[in-house]
């Protein structure tokens, strides 16, 4: 085999013989590791899978005007405490949507460039003015399009004594970029 390599030469930086387990351990070591496919640097959708996040919020009589101006809605149990009593509730109510503007706010904060596709809300109790409330989002499943994730997540708003404000499903497409960037390893 010393001759075939004498009689056709080959570049040495292409090959060169291996003289000992100990040269070849060394060489090993050294190496440069293979370039990376496309497909390899793709975090895989395991990675998205039963993460979650959860921001925290008390709204105050402030956001509900500032909302309630924004959005045209003049309820005034959102408004007025005397309205709100009325009807039965301790002090003003936070306006549902709100409230449930914190699902897409996580998504976007963790994910930038995400887009929100849908969001089903069920809302199974009232939220009032200056309550703390924990909004959670958890990826249930996604799937691979691209360089895009068709992601979806259980919802969940909480009191800090348990009780469910909102629940749901919500739908986005997240960037694989973001991904990455939110410090995932890759397959």
């Amino acid at each position: 085999m010393l001759r075939l390599a004498h009689r056709f030469p080959v570049a040495r930086s292409s090959f060169s013989i291996v003289k000992s387990h100990q040269d070849l351990q060394l060489r090993l070591a050294s190496a440069k590791p293979a370039a990376k496919s496309a497909s390899e640097d793709v975090p895989s959708t395991e990675h998205l899978k039963g993460r979650s996040f959860e921001l925290e919020r008390v709204f105050s009589k402030k956001d509900l005007l500032h909302f309630g101006w924004l959005t045209g809605d003049s309820n005034p149990i959102h408004l007025e405490d005397s309205a709100a009593r009325r009807a039965n509730f301790e002090s003003c109510v936070v306006h549902g949507m709100l409230a449930a503007s914190l699902f897409p706010a996580i998504i976007g904060s963790k994910y930038p460039g995400a887009v929100y596709l849908s969001q089903e809300v069920n809302f199974k109790a009232p939220l009032l003015v200056d309550e703390h409330v924990t909004a959670t989002v958890k990826c249930t499943s996604a799937k691979l399009l691209r360089q895009t994730y068709r992601a979806v997540f259980s919802t969940v708003c909480c009191k800090d004594d348990g009780t469910v404000v909102i629940d749901g499903v919500a739908r986005a497409l997240i960037p694989v970029a973001s991904v990455k960037a939110e410090g995932m390893s890759t397959k």
